[in-house]
């Protein structure tokens, strides 16, 4: 059995047809694939973040804890030197002589 011609013009039709199908189809899916790697990328970025953040501040905490162990230091020196001065005053009989 032979194909008919006209039958023929109808399978050649179809055949273009079916290929445009398979690659919009094949373009979807990519563009799917590539737009799931994106929300995955930008979401380990955003982990990635919130990550260094506390880092950070841990870093600023102790920057500012060692500002305030310097403070603290520098005004037990005044203090000290203060109660120094209140005692030589005293000793002298509240004349204010430093020694």
């Amino acid at each position: 059995m032979g194909i008919n011609p006209i039958d023929f013009q109808v399978a050649i039709a179809r055949t273009s047809e079916v290929s445009k199908i398979t690659r919009v189809t094949q373009d979807q899916q990519q563009i799917n694939q590539q737009l799931n790697d994106e929300s995955v990328r930008l979401s380990l970025t955003a982990q990635l973040q919130s990550i260094q953040r506390p880092q950070e501040t841990d870093q600023e905490e102790l920057k500012n804890d060692d500002r305030s162990k310097k403070r603290n230091k520098k005004d037990d020196k005044e203090r000290k030197n203060d109660n120094n001065d209140n005692e030589n005053k005293e000793a002298i009989g509240g004349l204010d002589i430093k020694i």
